[in-house]
C-alpha cells in the first residue's frame, strides 16, 4: 500500500480517457473528471500529439475543463510530466501525483522513476503487456476507469 495524500492526477489520453478504437471517450471518463474535481483534486493530461489530431478530440469532448493539457511531439519524458504539474498547481510536490495510464513504460517507468503513485489502467492496446523491470510495476491496477477513486483515497 502506498500512503500519502494525493492531490493531483495525471492521465494518459489513448486508451484512459479516449478510446481510438471506437472514437469515443473510455466509459465514465467525463463522470470521473466531473467527480476528481468536485472532489478539489487538480488535474492534468498528457499525450503525444505530432500533427494535432488529439488536440481536436480533446476540444470535442471539452476535457480541458477539468485538466490541465500538455502536448508532446514526441515518446514522453519526464519534462512533460513535470510541465504538467506545473500547469496544474506549482505547488505540488512528485508523491502527491498519481499517473493513470495504460503503458508500462511510458506511464508506468516514468511515473515511478518520477516518484508518482502509479496507476495501470488495464484497457486497449496495452492492456495485455506484463512488467519486465521492476520500476514498470504499478503500485495499483484497475479495469474499469471509476476503480481509481479507491486507489486516491
Amino acid at each position: 500500500m502506498v500512503s500519502g495524500v494525493i492531490k493531483g492526477v495525471i492521465f494518459d489520453f489513448n486508451w484512459t480517457l479516449y478510446n481510438p478504437r471506437d472514437r469515443c471517450e473510455v466509459d465514465g471518463a467525463t463522470r470521473l473528471l466531473k467527480d476528481l474535481v468536485k472532489e478539489d483534486y487538480f488535474l492534468g493530461i498528457v499525450t503525444k500529439d505530432k500533427n494535432r489530431e488529439r488536440r481536436g478530440i480533446i476540444d470535442s469532448l471539452k476535457f480541458w475543463e477539468y485538466a490541465s493539457v500538455v502536448y508532446t511531439k514526441g515518446k514522453k519524458t519526464e519534462k512533460d510530466f513535470e510541465k504538467c504539474i506545473r500547469a496544474m498547481n506549482p505547488y505540488l510536490e512528485p508523491f502527491e501525483v498519481a499517473v493513470v495510464g495504460d503503458n508500462l513504460l511510458s506511464e508506468i517507468y516514468l511515473g515511478n522513476m518520477i516518484g508518482f503513485r502509479t496507476v495501470r489502467f488495464k484497457f486497449g492496446e496495452f492492456s495485455e503487456e506484463k512488467p519486465g523491470r521492476e520500476f514498470e510495476k504499478p503500485n495499483y491496477q484497475i479495469t474499469k476507469l471509476y476503480e481509481l477513486m479507491n486507489c486516491l483515497k
